[in-house]
């Protein structure tokens, strides 16, 4: 649901806020990621705002409703566009996402010589003052 309401607060540290509107009793908590503005993503105490929300099961922060999406009144919402990314389009292509981890392992000198690599295994081995740690990749 769409409304139109006015920012009552905007924490820049927690980077959360709550907007007042008619349709939105005690407010609506909104996060950052909900904003729909281009470049960093605040909004101002006492702003005009145009915002969808749902309605909260459990209460959060002292509001029974959540901004899904928030931005300045009289203006379209912001949608970043479709990354460049090679590895982005070679994933849309397939149809879905994978999640990847990569593993960085910075190796202190006097246990480089002891570091080795199963190269059977997905397992790196670093030992270093008697300890081992494996480190999947």
């Amino acid at each position: 649901m769409t409304t139109t309401g006015v920012v009552r607060s905007w924490n820049i540290e927690e980077m959360q806020g709550i907007i007042d509107s008619d349709e939105t009793p005690g407010g609506c908590w909104t996060l950052f990621h909900s904003v729909a503005v281009e470049g960093f993503p605040a909004l101002r105490e006492g702003q005009q705002v145009e915002f969808e929300w749902n309605a909260l099961d459990n209460p959060m922060n002292g509001c029974n409703f959540a901004a899904i999406r928030a931005w300045p009144a009289a203006s379209e919402p912001y949608v970043a566009p479709p990354s460049d990314s090679p590895w982005e389009k070679m994933y849309r292509a397939r149809g879905r996402w994978y999640r990847q981890l990569i593993t960085m392992t910075l190796v202190h000198p006097c246990c480089a010589a002891r570091s080795r690599v199963n190269r059977a295994s997905p397992h790196v081995v670093l030992g270093c003052g008697g300890t081992q740690v494996t480190v999947k990749r």
